[in-house]
C-alpha cells in the first residue's frame, strides 16, 4: 500500500509537470507526448491518444512522436491503424531504430512472425545490439526459428561479460 501511495505521488508530479509546461507553451510537442504516457499509466486510453494526436499535430515530422503515435495505437487494441502509422513513420525516417519495436510489437499481436523478426533484427542492427536483441530471440523462439532465437541468446551471454543485459 506504501508503494501504491508512493507511485501516485510521483505520478501526481509527472501529470502536474505536464500540465505546466503546455500552460507555458501549448504548442510544445513533447509536453503533450509525455502527458499521453501519463495517461496510459492510469488507463485513460482515449485521453492518451488525443494527447498523442495534439503532440503529432504540433511536430507531424518527429520521428520519436510518430513512433510513440504508433505505439499508443497499439496500446489501445487498434492494431491496424498502429501498423499504418508505424510504417508511415519509417517512411519519414527508416534509420530511427526506436519505430522498429512498436513494429515487432505489432506484427506479434498479429501473428505475423517473419515480419517481426524482421522489425526486431532492425532494431538490433541500428543500435548494434544495446536494444531488441532479447525481444528478437522471444519472437524467433515463439515463430520457429530455433536458429536465430539461439544467435541472439548467444549475443545476449557475450554481452552480459562486458556489461549489465537485462
Amino acid at each position: 500500500a506504501a508503494k501504491d501511495i508512493e507511485l501516485q505521488g510521483h505520478l501526481d508530479e509527472a501529470i502536474e509537470g505536464c500540465h505546466k509546461a503546455i500552460a507555458c507553451d501549448p504548442a510544445y510537442a513533447s509536453a503533450h507526448q509525455w502527458r499521453a504516457w501519463y495517461f496510459l499509466a492510469v488507463g485513460k486510453l482515449e485521453e492518451m491518444l488525443a494527447s498523442m494526436k495534439m503532440a503529432l499535430k504540433l511536430d507531424p515530422l518527429s520521428p520519436i512522436i510518430n513512433a510513440h503515435m504508433g505505439y499508443a495505437l497499439f496500446c489501445a487494441g487498434r492494431h491496424d491503424e498502429a501498423l499504418t502509422q508505424l510504417t508511415s513513420a519509417l517512411s519519414l525516417d527508416p534509420d530511427f531504430a526506436l519505430t522498429y519495436w512498436p513494429l515487432g510489437a505489432v506484427h506479434v499481436w498479429q501473428r505475423n512472425g517473419e515480419e517481426a523478426i524482421r522489425a526486431f533484427r532492425s532494431l538490433v542492427e541500428l543500435t548494434r545490439g544495446a536494444v531488441g536483441l532479447g525481444y528478437l530471440g522471444i519472437t524467433a523462439g515463439v515463430f520457429g526459428r530455433p536458429d536465430i532465437a539461439e544467435e541472439a541468446l548467444a549475443r545476449l551471454e557475450e554481452l552480459a561479460r562486458e556489461r549489465y543485459v537485462s
